[in-house]
């Protein structure tokens, strides 16, 4: 009896691989397939791209509030907390 149920599973139409698996590179599922790919590409490398700006931008606005504190330390004699930086 079990035999003859894994048989049916294994001859059934259901358990046959998917377009994607099985090779057919003009199906709807393959091109769906590679856009999804392509779509998550985009923004993976989006978003690592815009935390890498916003981290230079952080980077750079702090050297240069850094630089305007010791200016304002020399001009002054004493340091300067609140240097705003247009």
């Amino acid at each position: 009896m079990l035999c003859v149920a894994a048989g049916l599973f294994i001859v059934s139409p259901s358990v046959v691989a998917c377009t994607v698996c099985f090779g057919d590179p003009d199906s709807s599922l393959t091109h769906g397939a590679r856009w999804g790919i392509v779509t998550m590409i985009f923004v993976t490398y989006g978003l690592l791209v815009g935390m890498a700006a916003m981290l230079g931008f952080v980077m750079i606005r702090a050297g240069r509030r850094h630089a305007a504190a010791k200016a304002a330390e020399a001009e002054y004699g004493s340091p300067i907390d609140d240097v705003v930086i247009p």
